[in-house]
């Protein structure tokens, strides 16, 4: 009996080789070569960023550097324009100190001047009146009939019907001016004697008052204010009796006078209410200042006064007012 072949025996396989070292000796150069890499990128990065902020702070310094100088700049230029206009303040309140200085000048050279032409025209009032309060005595002189003359003259322009109305009033009582009438028999008339009375305005003014007063009776009294920056009176006929010898002193004084200054009421129409009279008849040639219808007003107390009112040339709204709140009558003579 044959024997089976048995199987031959199996070759020895040679071991292989140990693969750790291969891996640890070429996967640590790999992991150290990755690791190099990465840290180099990071430290570009980091350079990177650095280098940005940098920038960064270096720019925003530079603005601020900037905006300081802008505004540094800026301050100098305001005070340079508040120094320019703090100079020119100061030379505007220098010349307005200067203004005020020669405006105070002016007007105490002016109140001098006219305390100066007040006194004199007082002056030679007084020494007018004595003249003529002698020259009425004595109808002998020259003035005096003068005087005579143009009183005669003026009644004879007035009219006969102009006249007659005065002389009526002069006997019962009474008197008119501009044919405005008052009665009783104690009147005042206040006369505007300003600048702007020089266009004839005031020789109209003159020669009705000599006419009205020339036909007052003897029984009756009369007084003359006249004005313009202040009153202008005589002591002779502040208030007296419409004799012959008074009413030739009012005419050779009132043919002295002549317009000059302003117009100031007030003063006069206290003189005026003063003098306790029945009526005023008060004239000038415009308006008065609203005020002084006031203080007019304001002197009559209880309206005792009747106050008569004579606008020469222009209607005066003023003038009107006075009249009407003072029991008077007001006329508006072309």
């Amino acid at each position: 009996m044959k024997k089976a072949n048995s199987p031959p025996p199996p070759l020895p396989v040679p071991p292989l080789p140990d693969a750790s070292w291969g891996k640890t000796a070429g996967g640590q150069n790999r992991d150290r070569t990755v690791l190099i890499i990465l840290a180099v990128i990071a430290l570009a990065l980091v350079l990177l960023l650095l280098m940005w902020l940098t920038m960064r702070i270096g720019s925003q310094s530079g603005g601020k550097s900037k905006k300081v100088e802008n505004s540094a700049a800026a301050n100098a230029d305001s005070n340079s324009v508040g120094e320019s206009q703090s100079e020119s303040q100061s030379a505007e309140n220098e010349k307005s100190t200067e203004d005020v200085a020669d405006s105070g000048q002016v007007e105490s050279a002016v109140e001098t001047q006219s305390e100066e032409v007040q006194a004199k025209a007082e002056n030679a009032a007084t020494q007018a009146d004595d003249e003529a309060l002698k020259q009425a005595a004595d109808t002998t002189t020259d003035s005096g009939d003068l005087a005579q003359n143009a009183a005669s003259s003026a009644a004879a322009d007035s009219g006969s019907r102009h006249q007659a109305t005065i002389a009526a009033l002069g006997s019962e009582g009474g008197a008119e001016f501009f044919g405005v009438s008052a009665d009783g028999n104690r009147f005042v008339f206040v006369i505007d004697i300003s600048s702007s009375m020089a266009n004839g305005s005031f020789i109209k003014a003159r020669d009705e008052a000599v006419r009205s007063i020339d036909q007052l009776s003897p029984s009756q009294d009369f007084g003359v204010v006249l004005y313009h920056d202040s009153p202008v009176t005589n002591n002779a006929f502040s208030m007296c009796a419409a004799t012959d010898k008074h009413k030739a002193a009012f005419k050779q004084w009132i043919l002295q006078q002549s317009p000059t200054g302003g117009t100031e009421p007030t003063a006069a129409m206290k003189i005026a209410i003063a003098r306790k009279p029945d009526a005023i008849f008060l004239l000038s040639d415009g308006e008065f200042d609203p005020g002084a219808v006031t203080l007019i007003s304001g002197m009559n107390k209880n309206k005792r006064v009747v106050i008569n009112t004579i606008s020469l040339s222009v209607d005066s709204s003023t003038l009107r007012q006075i009249a009407n709140e003072n029991s008077g009558s007001y006329r508006c003579v072309p």
